[in-house]
């Protein structure tokens, strides 16, 4: 996602009376088919590298260990039996869709509203997606110490307002500057990763407990964001160019801000009960306060019994010690010690 636009743009800038000096002769030539030629060919690459490299023993062992039965595997059907499952999966796909909506029409509307050249246009992709690969690491430290479905919707959001930003809305045409869509990509970038980074985790984690706990859920849980993946990256080009043909570049981006805010409202409403820090706080103290409880009437009850099981024994042994002693020396004689013998 970091190469292909950057790479792309400079193969295509390799012919053609393209320059950043010029960029009203962007319309001029391209060498259009050389970058897809090298995409086929480092797929090529990349295909044989696969079959040369991937350990066929590990995939014989997997097979062979699902048919034995060593390992019980959750299907996809169980895990989207879950409807909180099933949104994640939805705000992934969307989140997807997000970042991949700007690559048909962002390109036209730069060039035509900022005389951007196609060079210029790969490398502030490429910015974006280095801008996203550094905001998801800073994501996934502030997810692990923190509440995942929080901050997926802080997320959404946020890339409703970048959207509002890189369009910009139609109502707000002073904002129309390189400046701003810049501003917007960035942080387009920034809360798409704090939207789909705790997403595959809180589905691993929602998927736990199903057929009794054994079920392993890790290749249901790859299914579903593979999916989500894909959905996304279809959706985005489909979504933007319709939307951008009917009403323009700044329509577009307001559906697309509109649908976040939308899942990010759903998301909220839908699991706030659970996962808004102060009701979680309450839950939380609430569990400590009951489980102090129980574990005070245990040490009470354990106490009356050790208590009553020494009247007792002292009772007993005061009222009849002959009896006391038969008593003593035939459960010993049962449990294996036969050096003791019974005495009447």
């Amino acid at each position: 996602m970091m190469i292909g636009p950057l790479v792309g743009s400079l193969l295509y800038s390799t012919s053609g009376n393209i320059s950043l000096i010029h960029p009203s002769n962007i319309t001029t030539g391209g060498n259009f088919g050389l970058p897809f030629f090298g995409a086929a060919g480092a797929e090529i690459v990349c295909l044989a590298g696969v079959m040369i490299l991937l350990p066929r023993k590990y995939r014989k062992s997997r097979i062979e260990q699902g048919k034995n039965g060593d390992m019980t595997y959750v299907s996809v059907m169980d895990m989207m039996k879950k409807w909180r499952i099933i949104l994640l999966v939805v705000v992934m796909s969307m989140s997807i869709a997000s970042l991949t909506l700007l690559d048909p029409i962002f390109q036209p509307y730069a060039s035509s509203s900022f005389n951007d050249t196609p060079l210029i246009i790969g490398l502030a992709f490429s910015g974006i997606v280095l801008v996203f690969s550094i905001s998801s690491v800073v994501a996934g430290k502030i997810v692990e110490k923190t509440y995942a479905q929080v901050n997926v919707i802080v997320g959404l959001f946020l890339v409703s307002v970048a959207f509002a930003l890189i369009g910009p809305l139609p109502w707000l045409p002073s904002l129309q500057t390189s400046t701003v869509s810049m501003i917007g990509l960035v942080l387009l970038a920034i809360s798409l990763s704090f939207a789909i980074i705790p997403i595959p985790g809180e589905i691993l984690l929602m998927g736990k407990g199903i057929k009794g706990g054994k079920g392993d859920v890790a290749l249901a849980e790859s299914s579903l964001t593979s999916a989500a993946y894909s959905a996304g990256a279809m959706i985005g080009p489909l979504l933007g160019s319709a939307v951008d043909d009917a009403a323009g570049f700044d329509w577009a981006c307001l559906v697309a801000a509109a649908i976040n805010f939308f899942l990010a409202l759903l998301l909220l409403v839908m699991c706030s009960t659970r996962l808004l820090p102060w009701d979680v706080a309450k839950k939380k103290v609430k569990e400590l306060e009951r489980g102090r409880e129980t574990r005070d009437i245990k040490l009470i009850k354990a106490e009356d019994a050790q208590e009553r099981q020494r009247m007792e024994n002292a009772l007993y042994h005061e009222s009849d010690p002959l009896l006391h002693s038969f008593t003593v020396n035939t459960q010993n004689l049962f449990s294996g010690d036969v050096e003791n013998e019974v005495k009447i």
